[in-house]
C-alpha cells in the first residue's frame, strides 16, 4: 500500500536529515507521488506513466517520465529522461574565494544524464513506448543534493547560496537552456508532499481548515518547484 502524503514527508524529510549515509535508493520510491515536478511544459500536461532503471547502451537510466501534451487541440506522448542523485550529494565545491564549481558527483550526474538521453533517442524506443517521433524524447534534469549540500566550501551561509545562485544560472543561460535541463533537489519533492492547509467552508457554512497535499495541491494551484 502506498504511504499517504503525510506519511510519505515525514519519512522523506527523516532521510534527506541522515548526515551519515546517502539514501537515494530510500527516496526514490517517492518520486511516483511528486511526477508533476519532472515535466517542465507550460501547456496542458497529464501524467501516464514512469519507468526507471531502463537498460541503455551505456547504463541503465535513472527514471524516465511519460506524459502527454496537448496545445491546438492535438496530443503526443512524451519522455523525459532524468538522473537522481542522493539528497546528501554535494552539489558544488569551492573554487576560488568568490567561485564554485560543480562536484565530481554533479558532473558525473550531467554525463550519465546526456549519455543515457542519447541511449533512448532511438526508434526502438519510440516502438516500445509508444512515441511518435525521437524528438518526442526530451531531456529532463538532474536531481541532486538538499538545500544543506548546495556548496562545500569554507564561505559564510549567505556567500553559499549567492555563489550557488550565480553558479546554477550560468549552466542554465550557457549550456542548459537549448535543451530545458532543469536541475532539482531533493528539498523540491519534500515541499511537494508538504501537507498545506486551505479554508474552506463545510456544509453547515462554518470555515475551517481542510489540509491539502501532493495530487490535491497540482488541482488548486502551481509554482516552479525548480531551483
Amino acid at each position: 500500500m502506498s504511504p499517504s502524503y503525510i506519511d510519505a514527508f515525514n519519512e522523506l524529510n527523516t532521510l534527506i536529515s541522515d548526515t551519515e549515509h546517502h539514501r537515494e535508493k530510500e527516496c526514490r520510491k517517492f518520486i511516483p507521488m511528486a511526477l508533476d515536478l519532472f515535466v517542465h511544459y507550460s501547456g496542458s500536461t497529464t501524467i501516464l506513466d514512469d519507468e526507471t532503471e531502463y537498460p541503455g547502451h551505456t547504463g541503465p537510466s535513472d527514471l524516465i517520465i511519460f506524459c502527454e501534451r496537448t496545445c491546438g487541440g492535438f496530443s503526443e506522448k512524451y519522455a523525459y529522461i532524468w538522473e537522481v542523485k542522493s539528497p546528501q550529494t554535494i552539489v558544488f565545491v569551492q573554487d576560488t574565494e568568490n567561485r564554485v564549481k560543480p562536484s565530481p558527483e554533479f558532473v558525473q550526474a550531467e554525463n550519465q544524464l546526456l549519455h543515457y538521453w542519447d541511449d533512448c533517442k532511438t526508434e526502438r524506443f519510440c516502438d516500445n513506448f509508444w512515441l511518435s517521433n525521437i524528438d518526442s524524447i526530451l531531456l529532463g534534469g538532474i536531481l541532486i543534493g538538499q538545500e544543506s549540500t548546495l556548496v562545500k566550501g569554507e564561505y559564510e551561509e549567505a556567500k553559499k547560496k549567492r555563489l550557488y545562485k550565480t553558479a546554477l544560472n550560468l549552466r542554465k543561460q550557457c549550456l542548459y537552456g537549448r535543451f530545458g535541463i532543469q536541475v532539482m533537489i531533493w528539498n523540491d519533492v519534500l515541499d511537494f508532499l508538504k501537507p498545506v492547509k486551505s479554508i474552506t467552508e463545510d456544509k453547515k457554512g462554518n470555515v475551517g481548515p481542510v489540509p491539502l497535499s501532493g495530487s490535491n495541491l497540482s488541482k488548486v494551484g502551481s509554482s516552479d518547484h525548480s531551483i
